[in-house]
């Protein structure tokens, strides 16, 4: 299933999607962006029919927080910059 992420952080995101899984359904994420991609087991913790479902990340590998560590730093310093 492909789905946009609206919103991420370091527990979790928001995915758009008019077919949201129900809460407590277990599932891998794989999120990509031009060159890297970070992937993870995930629950389903929130649901809105027919706009998206919020996830909760479980057992993400230590080379993928790095990967999402850097993608928040990055988009705080791009919030940084145009907050000024």
């Amino acid at each position: 299933m492909s789905a946009r992420v609206t919103q991420i952080g370091l527990y979790g995101c928001y995915m758009e999607t008019a077919s949201p899984f129900p809460a407590g359904t277990a599932l891998v994420v794989k999120i990509f962006v031009p060159g890297e991609y970070f992937e993870a087991k995930a629950t389903v913790i929130h649901v809105q029919q027919a706009s998206g479902m919020g996830l909760a990340f479980r057992d993400v590998k230590t080379n993928f927080r790095i990967v999402l560590r850097a993608w928040l730093l990055k988009a705080m310093r791009k919030d940084d910059v145009t907050a000024s």
